[in-house]
């Protein structure tokens, strides 16, 4: 596992297509977490904002990640911490299919971009 953080970078675990990314945010706190989720690269689609309730794991919308499958996530909390996890399945073409998950990176405190 990982300690909570307010900010990281979560890498696409996607390896090819046709793929079925996906990205989990999982709060172990006592309050709930708001949490935005905007591509670092490439830079594609809108940013999106969840609120994470306490003690559960809330799963990224389909339509956001399907935006650029392959990107980087910066995932940042307005306030509170919480640890995000990827995970995908890709190539599922002729019995080639390949699965693959990762926690994220936590980024120090102070480098957290605005």
């Amino acid at each position: 596992g990982a300690e909570p953080a307010p900010a990281w970078v979560v890498l696409s675990t996607v390896d090819g297509a046709p793929s079925h990314p996906g990205l989990v945010l999982a709060n172990p706190g006592q309050e709930p977490v708001d949490v935005t989720l905007r591509y670092l690269a490439p830079a594609t689609g809108d940013a999106v904002t969840l609120t994470i309730p306490p003690m559960r794991t809330v799963a990224a919308p389909k339509r956001f990640l399907e935006a650029a499958p392959s990107g980087a996530v910066l995932a940042t909390a307005s306030d509170g911490t919480f640890v995000p996890a990827s995970a995908s399945y890709s190539r599922g073409r002729e019995g080639f299919a390949t699965y693959a998950v990762a926690l994220g990176i936590p980024i120090p405190t102070g480098w957290i971009p605005a």
